[in-house]
């Protein structure tokens, strides 16, 4: 983060509208949502059982696509499919037409092929082993891609896709420099697509990442290319100058669960009931120059938080870093699908607002889970816009402080990096680790109210 849902109202029979395709004017009451389904763990093509709009069955749509005639205002649609969780989403129609918008659906059951036990199984306990995993489909009509080649150009280290468009590899990663994080290139091809090369993928010593690579039909004299640096480069972690604060070994090691760190502490009053709004789907602007975006993804809050959290901390960070990390993430999302940027969508996918990322990881996903429906709540029990950024430290205030004068011993003597507002990355991490002038690990609650509880702001479950 730079300094800091969607949707069925139909009048089946309504004299004014129709349930066809027609040309649209900012002169007429209504116009087009073109929406398509995917899996949000495969991005394989998903048919709804049933839609409605607005409480109203709509019935008149094909396979994975529907093409939604809507009047102008909010709009409330329901998308549901067998084996998927429902999906509700609010559409806004005004004067401008709809951008092309695609859901993403939730399977009620994570598949065998991408869960943490397998992936963790196929590294064989091997802490140098970074383990890619994913799937390559078809980008136009969300079918898998069998015998698609996935490598990393410059090894040996490839293989082709099974019938499920799936693939796994794991990397070693033999040496660490700690300025450094290790990167690599990934090369994913077919006959009769457009290749797909993404660089500079980070390769974390010990992670498990899950891709959804989609492929576009077609010829191309060279592959489309993705780098993963310029990426996440406004992620505020990743954006660290680690000239300035040498990363250390034990500042990378996953977590280990430790029961006296994780009981919080007793004299944290946490809310247990709220009158907040708590939306459960977000509208995510994608293909962005800052906050013109050009495409939108709709999904649940829990997927968002799995794509952003990894994207925007380090997905090797101790697990109470994470669980702040993504109750921050799900609450400036959250704040944003009830304050949209635009019309068509709630919050972009870049540095401007929160970086979206293509890959999860199981890490980061089990932050994400034990955390579900948490959010910051300010004093009016609304969820907060909760800020952060990578390195608080004397951003205003002096060395051991904040930029808005919290005294935060643990990033004492550490370089400044981003405004300075909200929870400090880093520190969440020294935190959770005990490192420096922590004194113990803390717990992930303890680190959120350290951070927001100088605005008025507490934890809502």
């Amino acid at each position: 983060m730079r300094r800091v849902v969607p949707l069925l109202f139909l009048l089946l029979f309504s004299p004014h509208l129709s349930l066809f395709a027609r040309e649209t004017t900012p002169n007429v009451p209504f116009h087009d949502l073109e929406l398509r389904f995917r899996d949000s763990v495969t991005g394989t093509g998903v048919t709804p059982a049933k839609i409605l709009i607005d409480g109203v069955p709509f019935r008149r749509f094909t396979g994975d696509r529907a093409t939604l005639t809507l009047e102008r205002g909010v709009h409330t649609i329901a998308i549901a499919a067998p084996g998927y969780r429902t999906i509700e989403m609010k559409g806004i129609i005004g004067e401008e037409a709809p951008l092309p918008t695609t859901v993403l659906l939730d399977r009620v059951a994570l598949p065998e092929t991408v869960s943490p036990a397998r992936l963790k199984a196929f590294a064989g306990g091997e802490k140098g082993m970074a383990v890619i995993a994913g799937y390559v489909v078809d980008d136009e009509r969300g079918i898998p891609l069998p015998g698609a080649e996935v490598s990393l150009p410059g090894t040996e280290l490839g293989m082709e896709t099974d019938d499920g468009g799936f693939f796994i590899l794991g990397v070693p990663v033999h040496t660490f420099d700690p300025k450094a994080p290790p990167t690599g290139t990934l090369l994913v091809s077919r006959e009769g697509y457009v290749p797909l090369r993404r660089e500079r993928v980070a390769l974390l010593p010990g992670s498990q990442k899950v891709y959804r690579f989609r492929l576009r039909a077609g010829f191309a004299p060279l592959p489309e290319i993705i780098d993963e640096a310029e990426e996440r480069g406004n992620a505020a972690a990743w954006a660290f100058d680690e000239r300035l604060l040498p990363i250390r070994p034990e500042d990378l090691e996953p977590g280990e669960p430790n029961e006296e760190a994780d009981a919080p502490p007793l004299d944290l009053a946490v809310p247990t009931e709220t009158n907040a709004t708590r939306p459960t789907s977000i509208r995510v602007g994608m293909s962005c120059s800052c906050r013109s975006c050009s495409s939108v993804l709709v999904m649940s809050m829990q997927t968002y938080v799995k794509h952003v959290l990894p994207a925007e901390w380090i997905a090797t960070w101790h697990y109470n870093s994470l669980r702040a990390g993504a109750v921050a993430v799900r609450s400036y999302g959250g704040w944003h699908a009830l304050h949209p940027i635009d019309e068509n969508y709630d919050i972009c996918s870049n540095g401007c607002c929160q970086t979206y990322g293509e890959a999860t990881y199981p890490s980061t996903d089990a932050a994400t889970n034990i955390t579900i429906g948490q959010y910051l709540l300010d004093e009016s029990w609304e969820i907060a816009r909760s800020e952060y950024s990578a390195e608080n430290n004397n951003t205003g205030c002096g060395d051991c402080y904040t930029g808005t004068c919290l005294y935060d011993p643990v990033d004492c003597g550490r370089g400044a990096n981003g405004h300075g507002r909200g929870m400090c990355q880093w520190g969440s991490q020294h935190w959770a680790t005990g490192a420096e002038n922590a004194g113990w690990p803390r717990f992930y609650i303890w680190i959120l109210l350290h951070y927001y509880k100088q605005y008025g702001w507490y934890l809502g479950f």
